[in-house]
């Protein structure tokens, strides 16, 4: 394969990477070289449909693979068919959601979400909700719900967020998200859950800067 590559035969490329792929039991293997073989294709403009299949694979292997999403989100507005990509990151977090894997679950609504949330935060804000379900301690899926709440979220609602997003966070964002607690427990009137929060959050600097 890297033979071929070196020699730009595309065609001899082509053809044993599609009769090696089936052969690759590793995922990350296999999806690179989907990737290599896509890059390839893509050089040829009429060749686009298949870029698309090759990397709609990459993605049913790894839903969480930005770059593959980006690169078909580039395709699929060029062929102005966006809301393709849309309904096929749906598909993925429903397909993931019903395998179950906290990480499939995580990197699907993540790359979904992200999709969404310029055009339908709402909708994204949803997807969110509905994995956190599965895979409750990623601290990415907290940060994103945090970060979609609409304005007019009640405060109470606002600080379990941010108290879930807390237990979760490491020595080096827990400072911040702690402060944020601190500001709408003051807002609600919890006085003394606010001085706690501004504990955690000098507690978490502390430690961080003891690591550096």
């Amino acid at each position: 394969l890297s033979l071929y590559r070196e020699l730009g035969e595309e065609a001899a490329f082509e053809s044993l990477a599609h009769a090696t792929l089936p052969r690759i039991a590793e995922m990350g293997e296999r999806n690179a070289l989907r990737k290599d073989l896509a890059e390839m294709l893509g050089r040829q403009s009429e060749r686009a449909p298949d870029c698309i299949d090759i990397l709609k694979d990459v993605l049913l292997d790894d839903p969480g693979d930005l770059a593959a999403t980006e690169q078909l989100k580039h395709l699929l507005l060029q062929a102005g068919d966006a809301a393709e990509l849309t309904d096929f990151l749906r598909q993925q977090f429903q397909l993931a959601l019903e395998r179950g894997n906290a990480d499939e679950v995580t990197g699907a609504a993540l790359t979904l979400g992200n999709d969404l949330s310029q055009e339908a935060p709402a909708e994204a804000l949803s997807v969110y909700l509905k994995a956190v379900e599965r895979a409750d301690t990623s601290q990415e899926l907290l940060q994103a719900i945090v970060s979609h709440l609409p304005e007019d979220t009640a405060s109470e609602e606002q600080a379990y967020w941010l108290y879930r997003l807390l237990e979760v966070s490491d020595e080096t964002t827990a400072p911040s998200v702690a402060i944020a607690l601190c500001e709408v427990e003051r807002g609600i009137g919890n006085e003394g859950k606010a001085i706690a929060a501004l504990r955690e959050a000098a507690r978490a600097t502390f430690v961080k800067s003891r690591r550096v």
